[in-house]
């Protein structure tokens, strides 16, 4: 990881800085954070004007929220990304069913069954963690069981683990 991106003792002094109401700090949180945030934002969100403005709000949110970070639970970038991720599935309000011919277009595309699994594996990820659906909300949508969800996500990290 970065360097810039490890929680630092510059971090806590501008966290207590915002929560004082200094904008200079603020702004120098977005320099530092603003890609990251964005990067995960993005694959939430369907468009880039629509991201941009899921992370303009996620640093008005921030100085409210200050108060409920717990550097002994996790590292301010790790707070700082699942408030753009909460955020944005805030912002994005998904029928499953829309998504669902997107990912079986992808998937029916596919000749190589290797190239399916995968495909559905991604589908199954990017709903449930991208776009905030339940298993069952997922399952529905890709037409497939709740356990082959599960599976497919499992399967899914394990792959993103091992490269």
């Amino acid at each position: 990881m970065p360097e810039n991106l490890i929680h630092t003792n510059e971090d806590h002094a501008m966290a207590i800085a915002i929560e004082q109401g200094d904008n200079t700090s603020l702004g120098r949180l977005y320099d530092k954070y603003a890609p990251a945030l964005f990067g995960i934002i993005s694959r939430i969100a369907d468009n880039e004007e629509l991201a941009e403005d899921i992370l303009k709000n996620t640093f008005l949110k921030i100085s409210g929220e200050l108060g409920s970070f717990n550097a002994d639970k996790s590292s301010f970038l790790s707070w700082l990304m699942n408030l753009a991720r909460r955020t944005a599935l805030d912002k994005i309000k998904t029928n499953p069913r829309d998504l669902s011919s997107v990912y079986k277009n992808r998937s029916s595309n596919s000749t190589a069954g290797n190239a399916m699994n995968g495909d559905m594996e991604k589908a199954a990820f990017d709903l449930v963690y991208y776009k905030g659906l339940s298993c069952s909300e997922a399952a529905e949508a890709l037409n497939i069981s709740i356990e082959d969800i599960k599976m497919n996500i499992r399967n899914r990290i394990k792959n993103m683990n091992t490269k």
